[in-house]
């Protein structure tokens, strides 16, 4: 607060010693022309003729000793009186000039510039617009208009915004209740349905294991030689699985017992067919052919594809080429488990053609459509792989239980589980076929002759 004031002393000081500056510069201005005694009062000379001439000069070429000359005792003449006029005249203008000077200084002097300048800063921008003129501030309310109306426009993307925001709020509130809900819903749902699953499984699984094991029993029977009881097994299986139907709706377990039906029907076809030939080879086709009948049947009624039951010639010449080495091998190991006889009385190329037919043709395709081709494919549906391969492999070997040794059911459930996994990976029936022939045809016929003549085999 003492700026402005020591600023105000010293502005009318100043102010002050102006207006005595420019009074005393007046008074100077006049006093010269009006004082009778003055130092420029011209001395009489000869040349007081050219007077007017020497006056005129004066005026003319010198600003600050132009003073008149004709402050004489004389009365002035004409030009003398001109002159004085003309003086008059300068010493008014100059008097007006100086007046003129001092109303414009303190004008522009009166006010305090540090004031006005904060002054200026606090007015508002409306009173600014008014002051610079008419079309400045009309130019600056159409700006004004604009930033209004793209403030308010500004505003209504925020409220707008706003709302989305709260709808969203509110779609995720109802979606985490309606998802609490559903995920509840869905996790009883998901409970009911797997323990449904879990039963069904269950259950199927347990309607397997009933008649595999009534076959169990049978061939056991068989294995200790009560073949009558075990034929009355088998009838029993038989029938039971026969009249399934009636009780049980479920198609699945409908189509696991049809495949299980056609082993007991192969065991009793074998124990009840008559021996019409000395020859033990041809009796292998009275009891695979007719067999061949409901093998028939089975697989229209399942309405199972080629592709599916492995019929295809895919791959044919690379699987025959490894079925007669691998058939060699797998013959060999169960010739050494059984110690079997030979089926053809010698190696002439007509029986080993007509044992390589019979085996290829009739006990190889047949079984391998059995135990295959409608079985395991049936449980690997049902079941599980693993499942699948263990029954079959299981009923393979028990099947072989008339030869009366338990390393034989061992062994023909290995070889039964090789040909599992071939035909599984493979699903080429025609390869498993030749490759379960050979086995045959290397254990009743080229084994038994060939190894007779070698010591200790």
């Amino acid at each position: 607060m003492r700026k402005p004031t020591n600023y105000h002393n010293k502005q009318k000081k100043l102010n002050i010693q102006v207006i005595v500056s420019v009074l005393t510069l007046t008074l100077l201005a006049i006093s010269a022309h009006a004082a009778p005694g003055s130092s420029l009062e011209l001395s009489p000379s000869t040349d007081t003729g050219h007077l007017s001439e020497q006056i005129y000069s004066e005026v003319s070429g010198e600003t600050e000793n132009s003073v008149s000359a004709s402050v004489l005792h004389e009365d002035p003449d004409p030009i003398q009186k001109i002159e004085q006029y003309v003086d008059i005249i300068y010493t008014a203008g100059g008097i007006g000039a100086a007046v003129l000077i001092l109303i414009g200084y303190l004008h522009i002097t009166s006010g305090n510039p540090e004031v006005t300048k904060k002054y200026i800063k606090g007015l508002p921008r409306i009173r600014i617009r008014k002051i610079t003129g008419p079309e400045e501030s009309g130019m600056e309310k159409g700006q004004d208009v604009q930033r209004i109306q793209e403030n308010i426009k500004d505003a209504q993307k925020i409220q707008n915004i706003q709302e989305n925001v709260r709808g969203v709020q509110n779609v995720q509130k109802n979606v985490q209740e309606n998802s609490q809900e559903n995920i509840q819903e869905n996790i009883q749902e998901n409970i009911k349905e797997n323990s449904q699953e879990e039963f069904k499984a269950k259950r199927l699984r347990l309607l397997t294991a009933l008649p595999v094991l009534g076959i169990t029993i049978a061939e056991l029977l068989i294995f200790s030689g009560r073949m009558g009881a075990a034929v009355w097994v088998h009838i029993g299986i038989v029938i039971s699985l026969s009249l399934s139907d009636i009780f049980l709706k479920d198609p699945e377990v409908h189509r696991i017992y049809q495949a299980l039906m056609l082993l007991p029907v192969l065991r009793l076809i074998n124990l009840s067919m008559p021996i019409f030939f000395e020859t033990t080879l041809y009796t292998f086709m009275f009891v695979y052919g007719p067999l061949a009948i409901p093998v028939i049947i089975i697989i229209l009624h399942q309405r199972d594809s080629l592709e599916q039951i492995g019929i295809t010639m895919k791959n044919f010449v690379p699987y025959m080429l490894i079925a007669v080495p691998l058939g060699f091998l797998l013959g060999f190991g169960e010739y050494l488990t059984i110690r079997s006889g030979y089926l053809i009385p010698d190696l002439t190329f007509v029986n080993l053609l007509k044992l390589t037919f019979i085996m290829v043709f009739f006990v190889g395709l047949v079984e391998e459509l059995i135990f295959r081709s409608i079985l395991q494919s049936r449980l690997e549906k049902s079941l599980s792989v693993r499942e699948a391969l263990l029954i079959t492999s299981l009923m393979f070997g028990l099947m072989h239980s008339g030869y009366g040794t338990f390393q034989e059911i061992l062994y023909t459930g290995f070889v039964g589980l090789i040909m599992g996994l071939a035909f599984y990976k493979t699903r080429s029936l025609p390869f498993i076929a030749v490759l379960h022939g050979f086995v045959n045809v290397f254990l009743f016929g080229i084994l038994p002759h060939q190894l007779n003549i070698l010591p200790g085999l």
